[in-house]
């Protein structure tokens, strides 16, 4: 009997070659969904549940992304209003100086005093 079963027992190098799923043992079927009692598969409500619960997450955690963006957005056009607003009050300043010169280099022309009288 036991040179019986020394032969065999064929090495893999002697039997040639074999794809991949033979020799690996793969995961033995089908699995059964009902064995002494045990339930392997989850339940279809379960399931249900499971999908709804990460679509809710993932709808809370975009509500939070948006959220955080907006809040973002908002501080970036608060900066940028006050930018302008500046800008603009500097620019009303320059041309307020701009015509009380303008003004005051009129009423000295009035007045006769040019560059050539008052050196």
């Amino acid at each position: 009997m036991t040179t019986t079963t020394t032969n065999a027992k064929i090495t893999q190098a002697e039997a040639g070659p074999s794809s991949s799923k033979a020799t690996s043992g793969g995961n033995g079927g089908a699995r059964e969904t009902n064995v002494a009692g045990v339930r392997k598969t989850p339940r279809w409500s379960d399931k249900v549940a499971a999908r709804n619960k990460m679509a809710s997450i993932k709808e809370r955690e975009k509500a939070m992304r948006d959220a955080k963006l907006a809040e973002a957005q908002r501080k970036k056009d608060v900066t940028l209003e006050r930018k302008r607003k500046k800008q603009e009050r500097e620019r009303l300043d320059e041309m307020a100086k701009k015509m009380s010169a303008k003004k005051l280099e009129r009423k000295k022309r009035r007045m006769g005093l040019t560059k050539k009288v008052s050196h």
